[in-house]
Formats: C-alpha cells, structure tokens, sequence
C-alpha cells in the first residue's frame, strides 16, 4: 500500500488483505549521526510496539517523551511517523541497535 504524506511517498507492509501490518525487525544497527544526534531507521516504527535500543556496551537505553527530556546518555526519543530516533549528543558516531 502506497501513501503519500507531506511529500514523501511511503509504502507500508501489508498482509494478503491489504491491510497493514507490523513487521518484527530484530538487530538493525545504525551509527548516531555525529552532526545531529539522530538516526533514521529504515522503516517507520509502529509506536504500538514502541522501539528498544541498546548501545554500544549492551546496555539497554529509555525512550522519553521529548527531545529535551534527553538528559542523559542512556535516553532517547522516536518521532515514529518519520522513524527518526534523536540521542544525547555524548552517543554521537556511536553504534545502537
């Protein structure tokens, strides 16, 4: 299924229906981007399941409600209708999965 939404065109999984569906994505890994802090997945998270990152030393982070609640190194934030996730600017060039 095909979408357009504020100029980007996004093509949601669907099952045989037609209707869309999560689809279970396990170990993508990314690099925080060292300019902006941020990474963009490669689909769009469903915010149902909400996302769960783990950084570079295995450790298991938290996701907050807004970008200046990210305080410390182990939080995060997810814009899930863009599937952009925003870090604490020390997890800049780091590896997250």
């Amino acid at each position: 299924m095909l979408s357009k939404h504020n100029g980007l065109i996004m093509q949601y999984n669907v099952n045989s229906n037609g209707v869309p569906v999560s689809v279970h994505i396990k170990d993508e890994t990314k690099q925080v981007s060292i300019n902006h802090n941020l990474i963009q997945l490669e689909q769009v998270p469903d915010e149902f399941y909400r996302l769960q990152i783990v950084d570079s030393q295995g450790e298991k982070m938290y996701e907050v409600m807004d970008t200046s609640d990210i305080k410390d190194e182990l939080a995060y934030k997810v814009d899930y209708p863009h599937g952009i996730v925003y870090f604490h600017p020390n997890k800049g060039g780091e590896q997250v999965s």
